[in-house]
C-alpha cells in the first residue's frame, strides 16, 4: 500500500510542477507512462482483513517484480460494477483485475464489448476470449481446517459459516467435512449461514447464534469481510475460529486456530506478464495447493505437536495427489481416508 500511495503522490508533485511550466514546454514534453493494472474491489474494499487485502498483497508483491502501476476501484453497490470497469477500459488499463464473483457478468458484458482489453476476474469463471478466470481448490485447504477442528473440539461439534450459499462456499463444505471426518468419524458439523458477506454485524450474530444454540466450540467461516464479526464473535465469547482468505491470526490470536488462504499472486502475476507482452487469452486456472495456490496458515503457532505433524503429514499427501479431496457431494459420500498417510 505505501507503494501505491507514494505513486499518487508523485502524480501529484508531477501535476504541480506541470502548471508552472510554459505551453511550448509541455508541448515538447514527452511522459512515460508505466503499463496500468486497475484492481475492481467489491463491497468491503481494501481494509477488509479478508478477500479484498489477500488481492491488495499479491499485486504488491507482484509490483517487485514487474514496473507497472496499480489502481484500485472500489465498488460499494452492484449497479456500479459495469461503469467501474469501463473506466478502467477508457484509461488504457493494460488488464483489469475483478475480484470475486459478484461481477461475472458485468466483466462479461464489457468484454464482449471491447474485444481488444484483457480482463481477468478472481475466484469465478466467465468464458469469452479476453477474460482469464482464476479459481482456488479451497477444498483442499479446508480438509486441513476440518482436520483441525475435529482434533480442537471437546464438545463434539464443529461449525462451517458461510456468506451465502454459493458453489466457493459449497467446495469449502465438502472439503471441511471430508477432513472433520477423517480426523474423528463422530464428529458433528453444523452448517449455516450468515445471509452476507459483506455485514460483520450480521456474521458476530450467527457466530454467537451457532456456539451457544449448537453448541459448536469451533467455528469456520467463508463469510469474506462478515468473518471478521465471526471472529469478534469468538474472541468476546470464549469460542474457537478458523479464518479464510488470509492469515486472520492477528484479529484475535488466542481464539484463529489457523487459517484457510489462498495466494493470488502465482495466478496474477502470469496474467499481468502475458498482458503486457500482448499475449493474452482467455482461460480458466484453478490453482491447488501443489501450485501453493492454497494452504492452511498459523502465525499466531496454535497448531502444535502431533497434530502440526499430522496436518504436514496430510498437506504432502495432498500435493503429492495420494489424498484427492472431494469436490462435490458425491465424492464426498464415497470418501475414506487412504492408508498409510498418518
Amino acid at each position: 500500500m505505501k507503494k501505491i500511495m507514494s505513486l499518487l503522490m508523485v502524480f501529484a508533485v508531477a501535476f504541480t510542477f506541470a502548471s508552472c511550466q510554459t505551453a511550448a514546454e509541455k508541448q515538447n514534453e514527452v511522459v512515460e507512462m508505466k503499463p496500468l493494472v486497475v484492481v475492481i474491489t467489491d463491497e468491503g474494499g481494501i481494509g477488509d482483513h479478508s478477500f479484498n487485502d489477500e488481492a491488495l498483497a499479491a499485486l504488491e508483491a507482484v509490483q517487485e517484480d514487474e514496473d507497472i502501476d496499480i489502481r484500485f476501484f472500489e465498488v460499494s453497490s452492484k449497479d456500479k460494477y459495469i461503469e467501474a470497469i469501463q473506466t478502467a477500459v477508457n484509461e488504457d488499463a493494460t488488464l483489469t483485475v475483478a475480484v470475486g464473483s459478484n461481477m461475472e457478468e458485468a466483466v462479461l458484458t464489457v468484454a464482449e464489448e471491447n474485444p481488444e482489453s484483457y480482463f481477468a476476474v478472481i475466484d469465478s469463471q466467465v468464458e469469452s476470449d479476453n477474460v482469464s478466470s482464476i479459481s482456488f481448490a479451497d477444498n483442499e485447504s479446508a480438509f486441513l481446517a476440518g482436520y483441525a477442528a475435529a482434533k480442537t473440539t471437546k464438545t463434539g461439534k464443529i461449525g462451517l459459516l458461510g456468506g451465502d450459499e454459493r458453489a466457493t462456499v459449497d467446495l469449502f463444505g465438502y472439503g471441511y467435512e471430508a477432513g472433520a471426518k477423517a480426523a474423528n468419524p463422530d464428529v458433528q458439523i453444523v452448517r449455516g449461514y450468515v445471509g452476507s458477506f459483506y455485514d460483520s454485524d450480521r456474521g458476530y450474530d450467527a457466530a454467537v447464534d451457532m456456539f451457544k444454540n449448537e453448541n459448536t466450540d469451533v467455528i469456520m467461516h467463508m463469510a469474506g469481510p462478515s468473518g471478521v464479526g465471526v471472529i469478534k464473535a469468538a474472541k468476546d465469547n470464549g469460542f474457537t475460529v478458523i479464518g479464510a482468505d488470509k492469515d486472520q491470526s492477528s484479529l484475535a490470536s488466542d481464539n484463529v486456530l489457523c487459517s484457510a488462504t489462498k495466494n493470488m499472486k502465482p495466478g496474477l502475476a502470469e496474467l499481468i506478464k502475458a498482458a503486457l507482452k500482448d499475449k493474452f487469452e482467455g482461460s480458466h486456472v484453478t490453482y491447488y495447493m501443489k501450485d501453493d495456490g492454497v494452504d492452511l496458515s498459523d502465525n499466531a503457532g496454535n497448531i502444535k505437536g502431533e497434530l502440526k505433524e499430522q496436518i504436514d503429514a496430510l498437506k504432502e499427501a495432498i500435493e503429492d495427489g495420494d489424498l484427492v479431496v472431494p469436490t462435490d457431494e458425491e465424492s464426498l459420500q464415497s470418501f475414506t481416508m487412504p492408508e498409510g498417510i498418518l
